[in-house]
């Protein structure tokens, strides 16, 4: 169970990333489906949409460099996100 669940946190945050939106509402219902807490699993998935949103930065940032990056979006986002 652990590996599918582990297949399932990987896809979602790849299209997350790639696609920007999709991580809360792909492995949500599954948590939930195999008996988590709703409330513990909106609270996994919150807290590692920070993790891939991490990630992906320093993925873009690796690309494109630090001179490119769009730091006047970048900021407000963490910020909204932190609220």
């Amino acid at each position: 169970m652990r590996k599918r669940l582990a297949v399932l946190g990987f896809a979602a945050g790849f299209i997350d990333a790639a696609g920007g939106g999709g991580l809360g509402l792909i492995p949500t219902p599954a948590f939930v489906a195999t008996g988590s807490d709703p409330r513990k699993a909106v609270g996994t998935v919150e807290f590692t949409e920070l993790i891939v949103f991490a990630a992906t930065v320093v993925t873009f940032r690796l690309i494109i460099g630090f001179e490119s990056f769009l730091w006047n979006m970048f900021l407000p986002m963490i910020i909204g996100g932190l609220s």
